[in-house]
């Protein structure tokens, strides 16, 4: 343990000495100095104005928000994409029918145990707030709603 610190002393030694800032002497700790440089990245970050379709500045939080929408919903909007099917078909076929169906089909019970089985037990819980011991120690009991989830 004493070689380990000796060796993080020395890595922020070096990192120190190669940033030369400030930053190193104050840290991340809850300091003025640290909110004042977050209230800065957004304050530099935060957009102010854009230009909207007819190249008109927008100003307002809900002005912005309206143009952006309207950008993004004429740009990505279904009817207005064109694909080309002599590009497509220069494209290799590398997934067989079989594989295909296999990726495409429902997955059985079987196949969810496993999977639920090959979760780390302390793995990241989910939106459920569950991680994978819940899942693996209770599957006798959930595995119904589970697979029927899924």
């Amino acid at each position: 343990q004493a070689e380990y610190i000796k060796w993080m002393t020395m890595q922020d030694s070096i990192l120190k000495q190669k940033a030369n800032i400030k930053w190193f002497e104050e840290g991340d700790s809850n300091t003025k100095y640290f909110h004042s440089l977050i209230r800065e990245r957004r304050r530099r970050l935060q957009i102010h104005k854009i230009k909207d379709h007819k190249e008109r500045w927008v100003e307002g939080e809900d002005n912005i928000a309206k143009a952006a929408i309207r950008h993004f919903h004429k740009r990505y909007n279904i009817k207005h994409q064109f694909i080309d099917n002599d590009i497509l078909e220069c494209i290799p076929r590398t997934i067989t029918e079989e594989d295909n169906i296999a990726l495409t089909s429902i997955p059985n019970t079987e196949e969810i145990k496993d999977v639920v089985f090959e979760m780390g037990a302390n793995s990241a819980a989910g939106p459920d707030g569950f991680n994978g011991t819940f899942f693996q120690k209770c599957w006798d009991i959930i595995k119904e709603d589970i697979t029927n989830f899924v």
